[in-house]
């Protein structure tokens, strides 16, 4: 795990209680499913678990220089302690699924996909949550656009080989 001064910024959300025995890091380190836990300056504690969330929300963790302190997870090789900043943050859960904080001027973002999307890292730095709707019949490019739009979504292309293969396999 990883532990800064700073802040988490996110709306609808779910802390996990933590038991009497427990602290939340003391959880959030040993359950497979708690992605992040947060100790504010107002002595406010929570933990953040994967079952407790909507898979569409943003999360941003903003860098403080004291104060509140953020701990999140992240994959750290075996046998070693990188430097602070050649850390990989990525987080690789049990499932085999792969969520990323991605760094950023301020601090780290992660926006996981919905259920059922699937998450690819494209060659320019962007990440996107793709979803194919099969249809029995022929669908212009506009009824496609306007469907994704009313669920939310945005209509885009296949940017990758792995992508396609994910679409057609």
């Amino acid at each position: 795990m990883i532990k800064v001064f700073g802040s988490i910024n996110a709306e609808n959300y779910i802390s996990y209680e933590p038991k009497e025995d427990e602290t939340c890091e003391q959880h959030c380190f040993e359950t497979d499913h708690c992605i992040l836990t947060w100790n504010s300056s107002n002595l406010e504690v929570g933990c953040l678990e994967l079952s407790h969330l909507d898979r569409n929300i943003k999360f941003i963790i903003d860098r403080g220089t004291s104060g509140s302190k953020i701990s999140f997870k992240v994959t750290l090789p075996d046998n070693n302690c990188p430097a602070f900043n050649e850390i990989n943050y990525t987080l690789i859960l049990p499932s085999g699924e792969v969520l990323n904080w991605k760094q950023t001027e301020s601090g780290w973002k992660r926006k996981q996909c919905r259920q059922g999307w699937k998450k690819f890292e494209r060659s320019d730095g962007t990440t996107v949550c793709l979803q194919t709707f099969r249809v029995d019949e022929g669908i212009t490019r506009g009824a496609s656009k306007t469907k994704c739009e009313e669920i939310g979504a945005k209509l885009t292309g296949v940017a990758s080989v792995e992508e396609s293969k994910w679409i057609y396999g």
